[in-house]
């Protein structure tokens, strides 16, 4: 038995996301017993109860979490927390949310920046 552990697989620092599409961030931590997920949004917990119907963030049961019909309200940190007897574990993005046009532009950018060192 071990506690959880982001050092292999922790999650992306920047997520990007498009306004009314939808996104998963994976939350892949390592722990025996199998840990229990929790998500938070600028450090407030989501449950599954105040995620509306239909559920607009969506703590999935394998741990990940699904964001559907993404607003700009939506930008921010996303922490995925994980609980077992052993000890807790977490580990954050940042998400922003963009039009399409941006996320091609900012993608260019990022590409033109990388093409250029």
């Amino acid at each position: 038995a071990f506690p959880p552990s982001f050092t292999k697989h922790p999650l992306e620092s920047t997520t990007l996301g498009s306004l009314g599409g939808s996104l998963t961030i994976l939350c892949h931590p390592e722990a025996a017993p199998r840990p229990n997920i929790t998500w938070l949004h600028d450090g407030r917990a989501i449950s599954r109860e105040d995620s509306g119907s239909p559920a607009h963030l969506q703590p999935l049961t394998n741990g990940h979490l699904r964001i559907v019909n993404l607003s700009s309200s939506d930008q921010g940190i996303y922490t995925c927390k994980a609980v077992n007897e052993m000890g807790i574990a977490e580990s954050s993005t940042t998400l922003t949310v963009l039009g399409i046009i941006y996320i091609y532009m900012y993608l260019f950018i990022i590409k033109m920046l990388h093409a250029a060192q």
